[in-house]
């Protein structure tokens, strides 16, 4: 790199500078960067947290609670203490909470934490697991520690809402939205080298037709255009005859087949959010 940039040697000593500073570790932990939930003076997380769901169980069972009922709420309660859990459902059934007083649909639940007894009763899922014969353990497994994961809907038009009532809560600088990325696919990849290439709009679209259509909404990758071991190898023989018969379409080709795969642009995810207890 200084012979290449020779002309320019502060832009190798820039590179190694910025590189020396940068420092950053990540080290997974179970439960240490949740959120904290703000409780009652003189309570903690998990005292909090049982009394929610104890008041829940008496709305949706106002004629008394059920054994059966009152011995599965008592087996999560103790999983989600010991796993270290109770306070990601206190956010959870807050923000819930929040958006359904302030006239904003919420699903009735979906995924595997419909099993949860104790999220039925903290009103984060609206169908009873027992009744529709659920299973908490697909959802949160003493055996298999792993973060549980609620797939909450709301209403899009208002999505935007809970998000800001979720960042006023806890502060800007502990929620962030989730990242996303547009990769380029194989026929973007065509169309791109043809045009860096200099070649008219016609080539890249010559050069796209001649791919295989795609199955099951994916395109061929360009990799295996030319892999005999390839399951929809036969499919390419128009591509092969095509990229073969110009060495503009074969240079074209193999420029993009390193292109395909590289990110091409990032994006707000529309309803991902991250959020910690530190910033």
């Amino acid at each position: 790199m200084r012979e290449l940039f020779r002309d320019f040697p502060e832009a190798c000593d820039n590179t190694l500078a910025i590189a020396e500073r940068c420092q950053v570790e990540f080290h997974e932990s179970n439960g240490e960067y949740m959120p904290r939930f703000p409780v009652p003076e003189g309570e903690s997380e998990e005292s909090w947290f049982v009394k929610e769901v104890e008041r829940g169980l008496a709305y949706r069972y106002p004629s008394g609670i059920p054994d059966a009922v009152r011995k599965q709420a008592e087996y999560e309660i103790g999983v989600i203490l010991q796993m270290g859990f109770p306070g990601y459902f206190l956010v959870v059934a807050d923000f819930i909470k929040w958006a359904k007083e302030n006239g904003i649909r919420v699903g009735p639940g979906r995924g595997s934490g419909a099993g949860s007894m104790v999220a039925y009763a903290m009103r984060i899922t609206d169908l009873d697991p027992l009744q529709h014969g659920l299973i908490f353990e697909r959802f949160l497994n003493p055996e298999r520690v792993s973060m549980p994961d609620f797939d909450v809907d709301f209403d899009d038009r208002r999505r935007s809402e809970v998000i800001d009532y979720v960042i006023r809560k806890y502060g800007d600088e502990r929620v962030a939205m989730i990242v996303t990325y547009g990769t380029i696919k194989s026929k973007q990849a065509l169309k791109d080298a043809a045009r860096v290439m200099g070649e008219p709009f016609q080539t890249g679209e010559t050069l796209t037709k001649a791919m295989p259509p795609d199955a099951q909404g994916k395109p061929m990758p360009l990799g295996d255009i030319e892999n005999d071991k390839s399951s929809r190898y036969k499919e390419a023989q128009e591509m092969r005859e095509t990229i073969n018969r110009d060495p503009r379409y074969r240079e074209i080709f193999d420029l993009a087949t390193g292109l395909e795969g590289l990110k091409r642009q990032w994006g707000v995810h529309a309803a991902g959010v991250i959020m910690s207890s530190d910033p």
